[in-house]
């Protein structure tokens, strides 16, 4: 119930905590008349709720659930990031429970819906000084741009964050960095330009060249232990996407187009590798999907094998060779 007192401190502080938010937007709903229920979770450092045994405890937030014939999505009004069908990822315990007194409640999972969106192209060319450089933009959606937004906001400002950004690439020195920012489609775009000289991206052994493709980006292996006796829970689903595009330079052939690779060892787990040579310009694709939230332990084995084989293919050097 929204308190005289929560009326007060909001119209002071327009401030509340979630429960007091959540309840006011969800009384503003119905009287507007849109089908909004509450609906209880317990947040992820909470606790996983037991849905045999019931527990007052073991809840501790509320959110809105609007149901229609035609629409059905969460909203949180706590979280100035977010837009209505994404829960914040601390609300992402695979289910919540949705209240419709007197009548019949009922549960709903929250583990499938928006993803942790990550989609990366680099391009590496030679410029008229024969040096190569490389153009890398990363894009951040749903998810993905929440995690990015968290570290942009600790910067203050757009041209901090650039700064930072630049400051840090040591290994591979940045010469540029804009940045594309839209809030209400959750969406930012990195669009990084680096100098290769002198990097390990590029290693010149005279004859051939030897390019390690996937350099700038950052899938690893999660999983280091041989066993595992409990769940993998990946908070939301995952895709990452990774366009590469190579101009072979004058005077080098390409001594092999990459080869392609499908890997699906769990229910859930997918890697595409496909790549072409079309006037001199290699091109390659690659996508990883995680498309659930929860593996179970047995699944583990595959699932590390699995980016064990996907690490390898990116780790494979691109091999170019001078004409003679």
């Amino acid at each position: 119930m929204v308190t005289p007192e929560f009326w007060a401190n909001y119209k002071r502080n327009h401030s509340g905590n979630s429960a007091e938010v959540n309840l006011l937007l969800i009384s503003l709903l119905q009287k507007s008349g849109i089908k909004t229920y509450p609906a209880v979770l317990s947040t992820r450092d909470n606790g996983l709720l037991n849905p045999v045994s019931a527990s007052l405890s073991g809840l501790n937030y509320v959110v809105a659930y609007v149901k229609t014939d035609s629409l059905e999505l969460f909203l949180d009004a706590t979280d100035p990031d977010i837009t209505p069908g994404i829960l914040p990822a601390r609300c992402k315990n695979i289910s919540a429970y949705v209240i419709d007194h007197p009548r019949a409640s009922w549960w709903v999972d929250i583990s499938s819906g928006k993803a942790e969106v990550k989609k990366q192209f680099i391009k590496i060319e030679q410029n008229t000084a024969g040096d190569f450089v490389a153009e890398i933009s990363n894009t951040f959606q749903d998810y993905g741009f929440l995690e990015w937004i968290k570290t942009f906001k600790e910067k203050g400002e757009e041209s901090a964050y650039i700064s930072s950004i630049i400051a840090n690439s040591t290994d591979v020195p940045l010469t540029d960095c804009k940045l594309s920012i839209d809030r209400k489609k959750l969406t930012a775009t990195e669009v990084r330009t680096a100098s290769l000289s002198g990097s390990d991206v590029i290693q010149d052994l005279g004859e051939e060249m030897l390019i390690n493709a996937f350099y700038f980006s950052n899938i690893s292996n999660p999983f280091k232990l041989t066993e595992r006796d409990y769940p993998i829970d990946f908070i939301y689903p995952r895709t990452q996407s990774i366009i590469f595009s190579l101009k072979v330079p004058d005077g080098y052939s390409l001594r092999k187009v990459p080869d392609a690779l499908s890997l699906s060892p769990v229910d859930g787990a997918r890697f595409g590798f496909v790549s072409s040579l079309n006037h001199n310009i290699l091109t390659v694709i690659c996508t990883l999907k995680i498309e659930k939230q929860i593996f179970t332990q047995e699944e583990y084995g595959p699932l590390r094998d699995f980016f064990s084989a996907v690490n390898r293919k990116l780790l494979e050097p691109l091999q170019i060779d001078k004409k003679i």
